[in-house]
């Protein structure tokens, strides 16, 4: 080997070990992603809860808001 092919190697162990050293900085960013997604899916899931409730609730107060109008609508008649 020559000393200009040393050189050669040399500069791209650098430029590997920085792009290297970039990924790892990176990566350690997104460390904490899979325990931040846990938390988000049990809160989605709570919510998903409450809104099946709520349809429910909703649901059941529109037949009653209609029973009233239905008879309502009989009292104005009569």
């Amino acid at each position: 080997m020559s000393k200009s092919d040393d050189h050669y190697e040399g500069a791209l162990l650098e430029e590997l070990k920085h792009t290297m050293q970039l990924i790892l900085e990176g990566t350690s960013a997104l460390a904490g992603v899979p325990k931040r997604l846990a938390a988000i899916e049990s809160k989605f899931d709570a919510l998903l809860s409450e809104h099946v409730s709520m349809r429910v609730v909703i649901k059941d107060q529109s037949k009653t808001l209609h029973n009233h109008e239905t008879r309502l609508t009989k009292l104005e008649t009569a």
